[in-house]
């Protein structure tokens, strides 16, 4: 039987900060990972992961029942980039390839979307060699020996604004493996379903009354577990995950991860779980990572005055990001104090920790401390503690292959 590996190649440097700490393929997109859509797309193949050295030990806490390989031998015969959203189409094309019973790749534009190995398995040791290999010089390197096959209508995870720019369309893809239509949780009669065969609502999960669910626009999910409390709005497309609470505010095609606490508007965000913006202040378009804490009325821009395309100054480097909206990136253990203002186009690094009431740099270096032009280094101890302490809260413990990857990038300050 044929195995898959899903691979991480040298890209994951410029979907940072949502990389640093986790492999793309561990990231949801929509409302599942890619991981897990190519699971759906193989349900009888044999799936391991493929991932950077450091990331090793955590990425096997992250994902218990994967194997995840090392650098060294791999017996999978197919290979698959953990950047790119599984399709039908794109799946039809990896089983025709297959059928040809001969070494190929599949190349959209410079990623090497997929490599189909039947002849020569050492062809593997380009992908297995650490650290992860460059998408194009791999399609370099394998071009004497396997037959090229580009493929279009792939779509490829290339920066982190990728997983907002695409949200809805992800959603609704992802929403149609759900049982839409049923309500098996608790419906207060004072609440508004618009399209009701367009949304689910979970087992245990409760809408209260005052709710307005208007799935005209797109499906929206409720996992099992979900509080919706009174004076929410929720617009889909939209997806809120298990054991997560709205407290109150507007929802607009976003997808919220498990265990999270969201208050305010939110337009087109994706907050990966465990995190919490309990208060008000508005959202829009922006990525939330895991354990970030959000202030009272803390606010991001998502819109230029100019209307114009955003720049973000990412890692040092200026790099316009060719989208009118776009509002800010935060990294995860991220801590916003009360009123923090961010701009169009902003980045919070991991493990930050900041505050004030003046707006903030577009870059925050990872490991951050201070208010707005009096920045410095986050003590790593206490951030530790910290992060301890929240994830304690959710029943949860910091593991130490988790330490040790924060540790690691805190000695290295980001890299930066």
């Amino acid at each position: 039987m044929t195995s898959i590996c899903v691979f991480e190649d040298e890209n994951w440097q410029a979907l940072r900060p949502v990389t640093d700490i986790r492999p793309i393929c561990s990231i949801g997109v929509g409302i599942t990972s890619t991981l897990t859509k190519i699971n759906a797309a193989f349900p009888d193949r044999p799936i391991s992961v493929h991932v950077r050295d450091a990331l090793i030990p955590f990425t096997r806490e992250l994902l218990p029942n994967t194997t995840v390989v090392d650098s060294g031998v791999s017996d999978a015969t197919l290979w698959i980039n953990g950047r790119v959203l599984m399709s039908g189409h794109l799946k039809n094309a990896i089983g025709q390839s297959m059928r040809l019973n001969s070494d190929v790749m599949l190349v959209a534009g410079d990623t090497l979307v997929a490599l189909i190995i039947y002849s020569n398995l050492a062809l593997s040791a380009a992908i297995l060699k650490s650290p992860c290999p460059d998408s194009e010089t791999l399609i370099a390197q394998l071009a004497p020996h396997v037959t090229r096959i580009d493929v279009d209508d792939v779509r490829v995870i290339r920066f982190p604004w990728d997983l907002m720019s695409g949200l809805g369309e992800a959603i609704t893809a992802d929403a149609a493996q759900y049982p839409l239509g049923v309500i098996r949780g608790q419906l207060y009669s004072f609440s508004v379903l618009y399209n009701e065969p367009n949304i689910l609502i979970g087992d245990r999960s409760v809408v209260e009354d005052f709710v307005v669910l208007d799935a005209r626009s797109g499906p929206i999910v409720i996992e099992s577990d979900v509080v919706i409390e009174s004076h929410s709005r929720i617009d889909g497309p939209a997806y809120i995950g298990p054991y997560s609470r709205i407290l109150g505010g507007r929802i607009r095609g976003s997808s919220i991860g498990p265990h999270c606490k969201i208050a305010g508007e939110m337009s087109q965000c994706v907050v990966a779980g465990y995190s919490n913006k309990g208060h008000d202040g508005f959202w829009g378009n922006s990525y939330i990572g895991y354990w970030v804490n959000i202030g009272a009325n803390s606010v991001t821009s998502n819109l230029k005055n100019t209307y114009g395309s955003i720049s973000l100054n990412y890692f040092g480097a200026t790099i316009d990001t060719g989208q009118q909206f776009l509002g800010a990136l935060v990294g995860d253990h991220v801590k916003l104090g009360i009123g923090s203002h961010l701009a169009t186009g902003s980045m919070v690094g991991m493990g930050s920790s900041v505050y004030g009431t003046s707006l903030h740099s577009k870059y925050i270096p990872p490991f951050t401390w201070g208010d707005s032009g009096d920045y410095r280094i986050v003590d790593i101890d206490p951030m530790i503690v910290a992060a301890a302490r929240m994830k304690a809260r959710r029943g949860q413990v910091l593991g130490s292959s988790e330490e040790t990857l924060l540790r690691q990038w805190h000695g290295e300050r980001g890299g930066v």
